[in-house]
């Protein structure tokens, strides 16, 4: 008798465990649907955008930013129906996930922000989004997306203090449904335009300047010392 109370115990346990365990145990971004509220966090912005009717390689290198779909990156003119109002949107050829790679401080960064405005090219289906940290956390959600013809809907994430992002990855849940993107959005909130740049702040230009300087005396003095020894 005490066996099977025992393994249903600890069955039980084992649920309850599970239910108390959050489905990210890792960094979990501050999330954001309005792209003003997002651009407010950030001090600087680096965006991606597409001319339409273009193909595009398979993976696509622009900026920080690698995009790879597994099939053809495609641009489609979406500016006339069924695609209307929406101009231009970067989508895959094929049903499957589109996938970023963020290469921080290769041009700028590194990156605690990252957004995306989302449409589908079939109709309004939900999106699975994968974050993945430079911490090695990774993070799992479930977002909306809208049918062209009804717009783009923004989500925008904020990685935690001192934790940035190094890629995500957007799939939809309808077999048939195709992933559009209208502009991804990278972005950090206390780098200043400066940011991941070889061109030092004011701040970095004064230690610099006063390191000089302080060369500079110490090559003068060490010339000086010389000529009264000689």
């Amino acid at each position: 008798m005490r066996l099977p109370l025992i393994l249903a115990a600890a069955s039980a346990f084992a649920v309850l465990a599970a239910q108390a365990t959050p489905a990210n145990a890792g960094p979990v971004p501050t999330h954001f649907t309005d792209f003003a509220t997002f651009h407010q966090h950030n001090t600087f912005i680096e965006t991606f955008q597409f001319s339409h009717l273009q193909v595009y390689p398979d993976p696509y290198e622009v900026g920080d930013l690698t995009l790879t779909t597994g099939g053809h990156n495609i641009a489609y003119a979406a500016g006339a129906a069924p695609f209307a109002p929406i101009a231009d949107v970067f989508a895959s050829s094929t049903h499957s996930a589109i996938e970023g790679l963020i290469t921080n401080g290769l041009h700028f960064g590194p990156f605690d922000s990252v957004g995306f405005d989302l449409g589908n090219l079939v109709g309004p289906d939900p999106v699975d989004v994968t974050l993945t940290f430079a911490s090695g956390g990774v993070y799992n959600t479930v977002v909306s997306s809208s049918a062209l013809q009804l717009g783009t809907q923004f989500q925008g994430f904020l990685a935690p203090a001192g934790d940035f992002f190094t890629g995500f990855s957007l799939s939809s849940h309808g077999i048939d449904s195709r992933i559009a993107v209208e502009r991804f959005v990278l972005g950090n909130t206390d780098c200043g335009n400066a940011c991941g740049s070889n061109t030092p702040e004011p701040a970095s230009w004064a230690l610099l300047i006063a390191g000089f300087g302080a060369v500079g005396a110490a090559l003068r003095t060490r010339r000086a010392g010389g000529v009264q020894r000689a």
